[in-house]
C-alpha cells in the first residue's frame, strides 16, 4: 500500500470518529487532491521513463544479436581459413613438430626472436623490426628484408625484456 492510500485512510478514519466542520475538512481535501495530482504526474513520468528504458533495452538486445551474428560469421571464416591452410602446415625447426599454419600467420617477428635469413643461410637474433625490414643483433650491424626471414624461435617475454634492457644500456 502506498503512502497516499495510507494517509487517505487515516484521514477518513479521523473524519468518521470525530466529525469536524466542513471548513476544517476543506484544507485536508485540498492537500489530498494536490498529493493525488503530484502522484499522477510522477506516475506518468515514470511510465514514460520505463517506456524509454524498454526501447533502449530492445535496441541493445538487437545490437547484441547483430554482434552474435558477426562473431559467428568470423568464427566460420576463421575455421574455413584454418581448413584451407591445413595443407600448408609448417614445421617448427627447434622441435621438429608440425605447427598449425594459423599459428605461423599469427606469429609476428619481433625483438629477440630468432630468424633464418635465406639469402645468407644465417640464423640471427632480431634487434628490431621496422616496416618491411628487420635489424639483427651482432656485428656488423645492418638490416635485411623481413620477407627473406623465417621465424625459427619465438622469444619469450622475459627474453625480449632482457634484450631490450641490454640494448638500452649500450
Amino acid at each position: 500500500m502506498d503512502a497516499l492510500t495510507i494517509r487517505l485512510r487515516q484521514w477518513c478514519e479521523t473524519v468518521r470518529r470525530r466529525p469536524s466542520p466542513l471548513a476544517d475538512a476543506i484544507p485536508m481535501v485540498q492537500e489530498a487532491a494536490a498529493t493525488i495530482e503530484a502522484t499522477s504526474v510522477e506516475l506518468t513520468r515514470l511510465r514514460a521513463e520505463n517506456a524509454e528504458h524498454s526501447r533502449a533495452r530492445d535496441r541493445l538486445e538487437a545490437e547484441l544479436r547483430e554482434c552474435d551474428r558477426e562473431i559467428a560469421a568470423l568464427i566460420a571464416e576463421r575455421d574455413a581459413m584454418r581448413d584451407a591452410l591445413k595443407p600448408f602446415a609448417a614445421i617448427d625447426l627447434t622441435t621438429n613438430q608440425s605447427v598449425d599454419a594459423m599459428d605461423v600467420l599469427r606469429a609476428r617477428i619481433d625483438t629477440a626472436d630468432h630468424v633464418f635469413h635465406a639469402p645468407t643461410g644465417e640464423t640471427w637474433v632480431v634487434k628490431y623490426v621496422r616496416g618491411d625490414n628487420l635489424a639483427w643483433c651482432g656485428w656488423p650491424p645492418g638490416e635485411a628484408k623481413l620477407g627473406d626471414c623465417t621465424l625459427v624461435k619465438k622469444a619469450s617475454s622475459v627474453e625480449r625484456e632482457s634484450l631490450l634492457r641490454e640494448m638500452e644500456g649500450k
